[in-house]
């Protein structure tokens, strides 16, 4: 009897714990990466302007939301600013352009108890997101704050008048240097004489 009671007892302290886990498991956000491209230059970060296709299902498998649906474009919105449930927020930080997630959201990470739509209050909800773009702060020239950043400057032509008269003012002295020292040391010429040449005799007629 003493045996079958401590099994007893052990399988109920199993059975509470297995519980405990599960219900902290729904507690929290749960990811699935269902499929991530092998080249990924840069993970979406808080902040960055995010576009997203998204379904959104409930536990049962009743979809009550999608952006897949004809017609309809990907959602976009500012990540980490609280422009969308806290479930999205965190869970779409990190991902890949191109990359599909499964999130399955617990209610205080989405609708709360109160709902929303055809959200039931205290629903636990599953989204297939895909990650279409995502663009940074530095990209749409905002600082951290979400402040415009100054205009760059434009680079300046380079000023070729200024380049020839460098090269053209050592190019003159050394020029006016050459004929100076040339001139000291040309030999003088010989005076001319009036008079010095021969004259032509004329011829007597």
């Amino acid at each position: 009897m003493y045996i079958i009671n401590s099994v007893t007892c052990a399988c109920f302290l199993l059975s509470l714990c297995m519980t405990s886990a599960e219900a902290k498991k729904k507690a929290e956000l749960q990811i699935i990466t269902e499929y991530k491209p092998d080249d990924c230059p840069r993970q979406a970060a808080s902040g960055d302007a995010v576009h997203v296709h998204y379904t959104g299902t409930l536990e049962d498998g009743t979809v009550f939301d999608s952006s897949r649906t004809e017609g309809r474009d990907p959602i976009s919105f500012q990540l980490g600013q609280g422009r969308v449930i806290k479930g999205w927020d965190d869970g779409i930080v990190g991902m890949c352009v191109g990359e599909k997630r499964k999130l399955v959201i617990p209610p205080h990470l989405g609708y709360g108890d109160q709902g929303a739509g055809p959200i039931p209050g205290g629903a636990t909800l599953e989204f297939d997101v895909e990650l279409m773009r995502a663009i940074s702060l530095a990209d749409m020239g905002l600082d951290a704050e979400g402040n415009e950043l100054p205009p760059k400057k434009a680079e300046e032509p380079t000023d070729y008048k200024f380049i020839l008269k460098l090269v053209a003012i050592p190019a003159i002295a050394v020029y006016v240097i050459y004929a100076l020292v040339v001139k000291m040391f040309k030999e003088p010429e010989a005076p001319k004489v009036k008079g010095s040449q021969k004259k032509t005799p004329k011829k007597q007629k």
